[in-house]
């Protein structure tokens, strides 16, 4: 699995009213939103399931968001407006921060200085195997510290599995929750068909049972 970080620079492009705030909710609640996002000037390297973090850059800088790519590498309008052609890949992100809670780009160049976080200027820029495992780490800590990560149980975990099942939050009591990610790189592989009876939502209702 690869490991990209993309990234938004919030005085070139804005959500629309709203849309920041339905993703941040979206991923507390469990779920995994869809949405296409600049991959800069890349055009291939990208595969589904592939990990991708996202940094906001510019001003309040840090990481943001989280998720797993759902395509490869698309082109489309670009966008600025300009109508120039630029590159995409959809991503099923898992988690979406407020701003104030992100993970502030000082702390992620005092933890993994290797990477130079300061001229990241396209998005799409893949990170290096050893980086990005301890960059995966520093931002479940965070997550962790936020009460946004699950806790992961020793028992839980299938040493041959790429997914915990099963991991326990913190709520009032231990409600054990699916990794959304798990869920995520299942439907990418398998799609929406029931493995039982083979069944499909949106053939039955149409565009009302997309998903």
């Amino acid at each position: 699995m690869a490991v990209f970080v993309l990234t938004w620079n919030p005085d070139n492009w804005e959500f629309e009213e709203g849309r920041y705030d339905q993703f941040v909710d979206a991923t507390a609640r469990g779920g995994t939103p869809l949405e296409s996002w600049s991959v800069g000037v890349r055009r291939r390297g990208v595969s589904r399931g592939d990990r991708a973090f996202l940094l906001r850059q510019h001003r309040d800088r840090g990481m943001v968001a989280s998720g797993l790519c759902a395509s490869e590498v698309y082109p489309g309008p670009h966008w600025d407006g300009t109508g120039r052609e630029a590159h995409y890949a959809d991503v099923e992100w898992d988690t979406w921060l407020p701003v104030a809670d992100r993970l502030p780009i000082d702390l992620l160049k005092g933890q993994v200085p290797e990477m130079p976080w300061d001229r990241i200027q396209a998005s799409g820029v893949q990170l290096p195997a050893p980086l990005a495992s301890r960059v995966e780490q520093f931002w479940e800590d965070h997550l962790q510290a936020l009460g946004r990560v699950t806790m992961r149980l020793s028992e839980e975990v299938s040493p041959s599995a790429g997914f915990p099942e099963g991991a326990a939050t913190k709520v009032l009591v231990n409600r054990y929750e699916r990794d959304p990610r798990a869920r995520a790189a299942c439907l990418n592989h398998y799609g929406y068909d029931c493995a039982v009876c083979g069944f499909n939502f949106s053939r039955a209702y149409g565009s009302l049972g997309e998903a």
